[in-house]
């Protein structure tokens, strides 16, 4: 009878245990589920503003190095918005294309030094091409008077001489630009114009100033999503430690 009763004890003790730590548990699974409902709103408020931002960074972020590859090239932001939009028609790399671009800024400055690939390049049979390359003013007009020629080439191989002494490796791919000839070429630099898709110059020229606040917001966002997850950290510990209370009461019990 005694044993009896000790079993009896036993089994309502543990039943109390269980009971106290199933409480203990749903307690604080009930707290964690609260505070989560709680931040979801200003956890989805947070993410909505941040796809903004990282959309409005990336946007500026693109205009910038517009800016920054035209003072690179030596040549204006309209300019590189434009041959992108004419070299992007053709199906060229963009960045294939701003390597020939820097490439040929290279050359025609050693060019006029009398040294370069760009001179040995033209030497002979294009030396008419070489005249006219020294007597332009600046980069821009430079260019054209290459893409009018790689587009005038009577053959595909003197194309891609002309091309490749100009932009070097780059300019073999370009060369797809002018199948057509150079007048469909700057049909398209102008198309983009009429399109609307180039931005102003004004507008690329601040980008830097933007960047740098979209950074600051982009902080701001990120610390303040920490701050909100962080108000879970004591919630979610008090949970997962009544979870293994629980555990160790059950065996315990076994």
């Amino acid at each position: 009878m005694a044993f009896a009763d000790k079993s009896v004890r036993f089994d309502i003790e543990g039943r109390n245990k269980t009971t106290k730590a199933f409480k203990q548990v749903n307690s604080s699974m009930s707290k964690l589920t609260s505070g989560a409902a709680k931040l979801e709103v200003a956890l989805a408020g947070a993410f909505a503003v941040g796809r903004i931002a990282s959309f409005g960074k990336e946007t500026l972020r693109a205009a910038d190095a517009i800016g920054k590859f035209a003072d690179r090239a030596g040549i204006s932001t309209d300019e590189v918005q434009k041959l992108h939009f004419a070299f992007d028609m053709a199906g060229i790399s963009i960045m294939e294309v701003d390597k020939g671009i820097v490439n040929f800024g290279k050359r025609l400055g050693k060019a006029h030094l009398g040294i370069g690939t760009l001179v040995g390049g033209l030497k002979g049979g294009e030396q008419a091409l070489l005249d006219m390359l020294m007597a332009t003013e600046n980069q821009t007009e430079a260019l054209n008077v290459i893409f009018k020629a790689m587009g005038a080439a009577a053959t595909q191989r003197r194309k891609l001489a002309i091309a490749e002494a100009a932009f070097g490796k780059a300019g073999t791919m370009m060369v797809a630009a002018f199948n057509e000839g150079s007048d469909a070429f700057f049909r398209l630099k102008n198309e983009a114009e009429m399109l609307g898709v180039v931005l102003d110059e004004k507008m690329i020229r601040k980008t830097e100033e933007l960047n740098d606040q979209m950074s600051k917001v982009s902080k701001v966002i990120g610390t303040k999503l920490m701050m909100a997850f962080s108000g879970l950290f004591p919630i979610m510990l008090n949970a997962s430690n009544a979870i293994l209370d629980f555990s160790m009461r059950l065996r315990g019990l076994s």
